[in-house]
Order: C-alpha cells, then structure tokens, then sequence
C-alpha cells in the first residue's frame, strides 16, 4: 500500500524464497529495506464426510457436506449413485437417488496446488415403500332419463384422482368424469386410482349400475256418445 506500506493480497504462482527491496519516502528523504518472501503449495486437501448413509430411492437426500482439515480444496470429484452429485467446488452431495443399489464404497477426491486427498463414502439405496391408497365405492341405482350424476367414489388419498369406466356403453359412458346414461339395463362401473413414487395403484373396485326404465302413464281423452 503506497500509503501505509501494508502488503497483502493473494499469491497465484509458486515462487523460491526472493528479497524484495521496499522504499519509504517523506520529505526527509529516502529509506529502503528488504524482506524475503517465498510462496509454497498449500497442504494436501484432507476431507470426510458422514458415513455409512441409506438413501430411499424416488425420496431427495439432505444435503451432504465435507468436512475439510487440509489445504484449502479446490476441486472436487466423485462418482456416486445414479441420482446423486458431487458439486465441483463446494463438495456437497446432494441429489434423488432413483437405482436400488447394495452397500458400496464411492470414493470422492478433493484436488488443489498442494495435491489431492480422498475419502470414501459408504451408500446403500434401498426401495421406496410406496404408500397404499383405498378405494371405497357405494351401489349405484338410477332411473332413466336421471341427469349426469357424480360416481361418488372416494379414497384414502385425496392428491390423485380417481377415474372411472363402463363396460357397457349402451346403458352408461364416463363423461368428464361424470355417469351419463344412455338407456335403461345394468352396467359394471369401475373405479381406478394410479400411483405415483408415493403411492401405490390403488385396487380397483366396480360397482353395479342398475339403471331403471322410466315410468309411463297414458291417460285416455274422456268422451261422451
């Protein structure tokens, strides 16, 4: 610092031990002094992290970070369950894994000016337990020329919904997820739920729809002879 004579800053480049000359100035005149700098690689990286870890597949991990107690660390590689990354510069693991996989040994490396130091983390990636989802669905009776109706079907798991079909379109079709009726007779109406990385497909259940004629009255014109 020109003003102060503080050095700082960061050194980029290995460099012998060297004298370097610093002058001082004021208007008494001129003094100069040396100091002898050197700049050496840093020390080797040395990181761990928390092991032995189990993941869920389909389930995001809690980030996981390094632990370092070398040099300062560079760089970082790694190759790790399908799902899951290293990040090159901060370490952290973070990620989904989506591949069951038994116990095993991933060895993450830690590179800077001063070498490399590695670490091995233990993973196991178990299987998603999907959770079960159960419909409950009640008989359906109806009369012809009834307007479009709800199926009314409902299930333990309200966040996917639940669909339906007829197998016989010519008393019944599914329209918008409504039951229209197309004429008098009997038809099988199933209700479906798909699952998810959550939930489990839900056993469909069918109910009978019994669609009843309609009444007829006829009514004679009374008449006088």
């Amino acid at each position: 610092d020109s003003q102060t004579g503080i050095i700082s800053g960061t050194p980029i480049a290995l460099s012998p031990p060297t004298v370097y000359t610093i002058t001082g100035y004021n208007q008494g005149g001129v003094f100069a002094t040396t100091v002898t700098i050197s700049v050496i690689p840093p020390a080797p990286p040395v990181i761990t992290y928390p092991t032995p870890q189990i993941y869920t597949t389909n389930t995001a991990i809690a980030p996981l970070s390094p632990v370092s107690t070398g040099g300062l660390v560079t760089h970082y590689t790694g190759t790790l369950p399908t799902g899951l990354t290293v990040d090159n510069i901060t370490g952290i693991i973070s990620g989904t894994p989506t591949v069951v996989s038994p116990a095993t040994n991933y060895t993450i490396t830690a590179t800077n000016d001063g070498g490399t130091g590695t670490f091995v983390l233990n993973i196991t990636v178990i299987p998603q337990v999907l959770q079960p989802q159960t419909i409950t669905f009640g008989p359906l009776v109806k009369t012809y020329g009834d307007a479009d109706f709800a199926p009314g079907a409902s299930s333990t798991n309200s966040t996917i919904p639940v669909t339906y079909t007829s197998d016989n379109i010519s008393v019944a079709t599914i329209v918008n997820g409504q039951i229209h009726i197309n004429g008098a007779g009997k038809a099988n109406i199933t209700a479906s739920q798909a699952g998810n990385s959550t939930y489990s497909e839900a056993t469909p259940v069918t109910q009978l729809l019994t669609v009843k004629p309609a009444p007829l009255t006829i009514t004679a014109d009374d008449k006088n002879k």
